[in-house]
């Protein structure tokens, strides 16, 4: 079955007509097919860490060279660690300051505790600058033109250190794709 061409921007104020609908809905993953809203997370999912900056900031306090893969494996390993310590119910002794994620990725790549407080100031620094989650996933903006194709409301819930999703979302160019956004910070509860 084939439908006229349309601009990104008819699909992304799902202006289709209801045969379309139907037929984008019936390709959907069955998981989804008899929903009414889809709610994403932010970070990891969405956006994901400017790598080559965070990889330029470790380099110039201490020399040592990550590239943006290495980053990312080291981050998403530790983050499988901290996913298994709350399935198992461990109560976890992990620092969970300001950039608490990175600082962790950074020591599992072998950096010292004295090397990872210096890079966390740098972090502060260069976060407010530039949000530091600001690179969209590949497939992201696809995704959600799908869905809302498909007659979906699509919103966000994050928990943020800052109160700064709707900036993230902004700079990874996917915050019109929401009816709404949560942030926890702002909210005052964080998500489970």
């Amino acid at each position: 079955h084939s439908f006229p061409t349309r601009r990104s921007s008819d699909l992304s104020e799902c202006k289709i007509s209801r045969t379309e609908r139907t037929y984008v809905q019936t390709r959907l993953h069955p998981a989804l097919r008899n929903l009414k809203a889809v709610i994403f997370d932010v970070g990891g999912t969405l956006i994901h860490p400017d790598w080559r900056r965070l990889g330029s900031l470790v380099e110039a306090e201490t020399a040592m060279l990550f590239t943006s893969a290495q980053l990312h494996e080291a981050f998403y390993a530790m983050l499988q660690v901290v996913d298994a310590e709350l399935k198992g119910g461990v109560n976890s002794k992990r620092a969970r300051g300001a950039h608490w994620v990175f600082l962790d990725t950074f020591r599992s790549l072998g950096l010292d505790e004295a090397k990872c407080l210096r890079i966390r100031d740098r972090l502060v620094v260069a976060h407010k600058e530039r949000h530091l989650w600001c690179e969209p996933d590949l497939e992201a903006a696809k995704v959600l033109l799908a869905l809302k194709a498909a007659g979906l409301r699509i919103a966000v819930i994050s928990n943020t250190e800052d109160g700064r999703v709707k900036e993230s979302l902004a700079l990874a160019d996917l915050a019109s794709h929401f009816e709404f956004v949560i942030d926890s910070h702002i909210v005052g509860h964080s998500k489970p």
